[in-house]
């Protein structure tokens, strides 16, 4: 069986009601609210469960195409959308990309963003990383998170343990700092919010567990939701609902969602592709990544398709961040390059910003940015508005 969105037809009053109990008469299975699970963690709640999303009056539930077809003759339900899949494209470090601690002395793009001279750490904003959860055990995160600000949305009880790396090294550019207080990250002294929203495999991605987890974020008025994964997106697929309600939502709330666009081309083909979803969503803010010598990262998507823009540029190509240790990777830090990076430190700016000006809605958020950049003479399907920068 696969996932579905029901849609309450809300011009029927008290819809809710009478929509909940026929769900769970078809499904025999409970719904649980979504703010009751974020409230209470321990709760036995397992996958087969279906979830109302609260603040965006949706139900998630594991349907049969008869459950379907059944359930949309219903008056009280305005459509069903089956779920996306979509996954983590990134290159994996080998052995020549892991690094020491004192190798994160010279880290761009740090520099690049101009933080060199800067006091500013990002106390006090809450960022969301919605992810492949942060490796618990590594030395710059370890009783760092409190639980309360960990959530698993893949297998609600399992814990953010990363076993890919990828939302280790995401976490690290946004927000590390080493053992020896060498800094890396954009802004050490946020508040993260860990949410694992994609599996050990880094390959397979659930639109629910994302919406869930922008639920999340809101929930615990985060003012950024990093995003460093998408789905690929053909211009006769449009933008999807799903993601534009959840965005929609998170930029209702004051909060921005900076998205990757995806690392699908191959300019060296050439060929291209579109931005991902959730990142070509209008409010989300889409980000490609450059390199030292400002070219854009050959893999890069860019603007393809109608209302669907590149917002920003930023390093993503040979960014040093925190990662698992293992065998071969002895001190826990690698070498990355994508877009996946590139939004981490747009993210991680933005932290900066919230605190140096104390910014208090998602457009003072992307205004913010938008005036504060290097202009690099690229087109603008590809750059966007140029590269943030702290000024």
């Amino acid at each position: 069986m696969n996932k579905y969105f029901i849609y309450p037809n809300r011009t029927i009053k008290d819809v809710n009601s009478s929509l909940r109990e026929k769900i769970e008469n078809l499904t025999d299975r409970k719904i649980y609210d979504s703010a009751f699970l974020y409230d209470n963690p321990d709760v036995d709640f397992d996958d087969n469960q279906i979830i109302h999303l609260t603040y965006l009056d949706v139900y998630i539930s594991k349907l049969s195409k008869e459950q379907c077809d059944e359930l949309i003759e219903n008056d009280e339900v305005l459509e069903i959308n089956k779920e996306i899949l979509f996954d983590l494209r990134y290159q994996e470090p080998k052995e020549k990309d892991f690094i020491s601690e004192d190798d994160l002395k010279d880290c761009w793009g740090l520099n690049y963003l101009k933080l060199e001279k800067s006091n500013l750490q990002g106390d006090g904003v809450n960022v969301a990383v919605l992810d492949t959860g942060i490796d618990l055990e590594h030395e710059d995160f370890k009783n760092l998170i409190p639980k309360s600000r960990r959530k698993n949305f893949i297998n609600w009880r399992d814990s953010v343990q990363d076993g890919n790396g990828h939302g280790t090294h995401v976490t690290g550019i946004i927000s590390g700092i080493s053992r020896k207080k060498i800094r890396y990250g954009v802004a050490p002294n946020c508040n993260l919010f860990i949410g694992k929203v994609l599996t050990n495999s880094g390959l397979l991605i659930s639109n629910c567990a994302v919406i869930n987890g922008i639920d999340w974020a809101i929930h615990n008025k985060c003012s950024i939701i990093n995003i460093s994964a998408g789905a690929r997106v053909k211009e006769k697929d449009g933008i999807n609902k799903d993601f534009n309600d959840a965005v929609n939502r998170a930029w209702d709330s004051g909060a921005v969602v900076i998205a990757a666009v995806g690392n699908d081309s191959d300019s060296e083909g050439p060929y291209f592709e579109g931005i991902n979803t959730p990142a070509n969503c209008p409010n989300a803010i889409a980000v490609t990544a450059i390199n030292e010598n400002d070219v854009i990262y050959f893999r890069a998507n860019k603007t393809l398709y109608k209302n669907q823009l590149v917002k920003f540029g930023s390093p993503g190509v040979f960014i040093k961040s925190s990662y698992p240790k293992s065998n071969l990777n002895k001190h826990g830090y690698a070498i990355l390059s994508g877009t996946s990076m590139s939004t981490a430190f747009v993210s991680g700016l933005a932290a900066l910003y919230i605190q140096k000006m104390n910014l208090s809605s998602s457009s003072k958020i992307f205004n913010t940015l938008k005036i504060n950049i290097i202009r690099l003479g690229l087109p603008l399907e590809v750059i966007g508005h140029g590269v943030p920068v702290l000024n």
